[in-house]
């Protein structure tokens, strides 16, 4: 950054301590993102809707959420005024620029395999030895079993489990789950994140709570409830989070434009059941949607799915193969025919 630019961008930054009055935390975020939108600028007043719309796009393939989008428009913005403000453009070079809303129109979700590997690691159906290992790896399985949010993770307690013996699912209670007055019994339907709950139950939960025998919850924090007590704390929303982060790093799984936090998973089984033919009201239940509007963004067939639309329907097709239509074995043998 030229030193011209950088003593522009220090003026702007007081300016928002001084006559904005805004917090340090705000500011040091505005002056990141404008920083960096301005990384090899030698003049400010040359940045324009193109400049700022790349920066959107990288922040968008590099997995970040709308949120900061957002907060990237609105920083580029103030600086835009602030240049206006003193004379250094003519008009807000950003004015034009709406916000990122094009930039993600569908849930992001994981495909299939991805979420195998991530649940369950190289080794399917076998839990890792190290008991926090084994537990993490169950939150995964769980949390996309039954489409769970990070925040109704903790609260689920040993004494909500029972086995349906004619299945042999485990069906869980969710107590007072989110935009909802009641609670609500959620079976898991996949076979292998059945022996992996029951794996967990029968060995490394047990280590993990030994000190605390008593523990209800499924999922014991390591922090106990007063320094240096036996008694365990559930998993906080913050540490599901970070569960799943650390899940996803391990698994290699790369972002791609997603967003890779812990509501993915949700997102996901959302989008394999629909993709399986489940209907949305079926599903709007199953993630317990108080608006069905939630569920409908989770109708996005892919492009997978539009391709084998096509090779299902094709709907110019004239008895069974398009008129003149030839492979592209065929055309080869004819054009060796002519040479």
């Amino acid at each position: 950054m030229q030193q011209e630019t950088a003593t522009i961008l220090g003026a702007w930054v007081d300016h928002l301590v001084v006559v904005r009055g805004l917090s340090e935390a705000s500011v040091s975020r505005y002056e990141r993102h404008v920083g960096r939108l301005l990384e090899g600028v030698d003049d400010p007043a040359t940045l324009d809707g193109g400049d700022l719309d790349r920066y959107l796009k990288r922040l968008y393939h590099l997995g970040r959420g709308r949120p900061t989008l957002r907060l990237a428009v609105t920083a580029a913005r103030s600086f835009g005024q602030f240049l206006v403000y003193r004379g250094l453009a003519e008009r807000t070079p950003f004015g034009a620029v709406i916000g990122p809303r094009g930039y993600r129109r569908e849930a992001p979700a994981l495909s299939v395999s991805e979420v195998r590997r991530l649940i369950y690691g190289p080794h399917p159906g076998r839990l890792p030895v190290e008991p926090l290992s084994a537990r993490n790896r169950v939150v995964l399985a769980v949390m996309y079993g039954l489409g769970l949010r990070r925040g109704e993770v903790g609260p689920l307690r040993v004494d909500n489990l029972k086995i349906e013996e004619s299945s042999g699912c485990w069906a869980v209670l969710v107590r007072g789950a989110k935009w909802s007055d009641h609670d609500s019994r959620l079976w898991i339907e996949e076979p292998l994140i059945n022996r992996l709950v029951g794996a967990y139950l029968a060995g490394p939960r047990q280590e993990l709570v030994a000190k605390d025998p008593e523990c209800p919850w499924l999922f014991p924090s390591t922090r106990p409830v007063v320094k240096g007590g036996a008694k365990r704390r559930p998993l906080s929303a913050w540490a599901v989070g970070d569960i799943v982060k650390r899940g996803v790093e391990e698994a290699g799984i790369e972002a791609r434009g997603r967003r890779l936090s812990s509501h993915i998973l949700r997102h996901s089984v959302a989008t394999h059941l629909l993709q399986g033919g489940a209907g949305e009201s079926v599903v709007q239940q199953f993630l317990r949607h108080a608006d069905p509007r939630s569920t409908r963004v989770y109708l996005h067939p892919g492009e997978r799915g539009v391709r084998k639309m096509w090779k299902r329907a094709r709907p110019l097709r004239q008895g069974g193969r398009a008129a003149g239509h030839r492979t592209g074995v065929e055309l080869l043998e004819e054009l060796r025919r002519r040479e």
